[in-house]
């Protein structure tokens, strides 16, 4: 019996995923990294860090939210469209952290739309001695990925992330620009109620 081979394209969620090329933390804008409910800005090269590199930082570096309220959300571009086949993560108490949930290409991306329908949603229940978890999305839904919110809920206390570590493949794809005479309509309230008005001065 042929042993299976695994490569970008395969589809194993238990496929092993540590080696160091599948590590694409380099495709990250980190100038365009938002945290929200953060206790303060960060220097986001420490957060996402190399493979080799996922167990050295400093001992007081965390991305945390604010005291007693466990909710954190992590906003991410990439460089360019990715593949993504898990996500990584070291929490510096990992006991507090209980799910996450992953919202994918929504652009503008705001605390209130944590509310919305994910994209998916993971309980987080094993962890190693070291607070680390990883987690395997959906590949059928992770295949064209140019952003990505990330949004962390907690049974108390605060949520203190120290490492976020995206393994898949470049796509090579560019991210969709729009250019041309035409206006791009969103369906945030403040939009609507801009055409309502606008369609009722065309009616007056």
């Amino acid at each position: 019996m042929e042993e299976e081979e695994h490569g970008g394209f395969c589809d194993c969620k238990n496929f092993n995923l540590g080696q160091t090329e599948d590590n694409i933390n380099h495709t990250v804008e980190l100038a365009k990294v938002r945290a929200l409910n953060s206790v303060r800005n960060h220097d986001f090269s420490k957060l996402f860090r190399i493979e080799e590199d996922k167990y050295k930082f400093e001992p007081d570096f965390a991305c945390c939210s604010f005291p007693q309220d466990p909710e954190l959300v992590v906003i991410v571009s990439f460089k360019e469209a990715v593949r993504l086949r898990a996500i990584d993560l070291i929490f510096r108490k990992p006991d507090v952290a209980s799910s996450v949930s992953v919202f994918v290409n929504q652009e503008n991306f705001a605390f209130k739309d944590t509310q919305q329908t994910p994209t998916e949603a993971f309980e987080l229940n094993h962890f190693t001695q070291r607070g680390e978890v990883e987690i395997y999305p959906d590949l059928n839904k992770m295949g064209n990925v140019s952003t990505i919110a990330i949004y962390f809920r907690g049974l108390r206390d605060q949520i203190a992330l120290q490492y976020i570590g995206f393994k898949g493949f470049g796509t090579k794809n560019k991210k969709l620009i729009f250019k041309g005479n035409f206006e791009l309509i969103s369906t945030d309230e403040d939009t609507q109620q801009r055409l309502q008005h606008r369609m009722d001065m065309l009616n007056f």
